[in-house]
């Protein structure tokens, strides 16, 4: 199978389309690692409510007030990361490039 291809036009679809990916990808390591040091689980955790506090603000949602370090285990980040994403996806499909930019 082969890698799923980004965006054609650059612009912030093309820079979500990365970002989904990289937590994809954390996501799996931390899951293959088994024990996944407390400040790694810190770290992804304020991205990834950085990621809702961005969309917040852009949407006028309250995920613009959510804390940015909040302990959460990995079970929370992997739900947090597939809620934010399809959240994020869902806006940049009804919106066009020119009202994106």
């Amino acid at each position: 199978m082969s890698a799923p291809q980004p965006p054609a036009a650059a612009g912030i679809q093309t820079l979500f389309w990365y970002t989904r990916g990289a937590n994809a990808r954390m996501l799996d390591a931390m899951q293959a690692a088994g024990a996944v040091p407390a400040r790694a689980m810190g770290l992804f955790g304020h991205l990834l409510r950085v990621q809702d506090v961005w969309f917040g603000r852009v949407e006028g949602t309250a995920h613009a007030d959510l804390a940015f370090w909040v302990d959460e285990d990995l079970a929370a980040c992997a739900e947090r990361a597939g809620t934010s994403g399809a959240r994020w996806q869902s806006m940049l499909e009804k919106r066009s490039a020119n009202a994106l930019d």
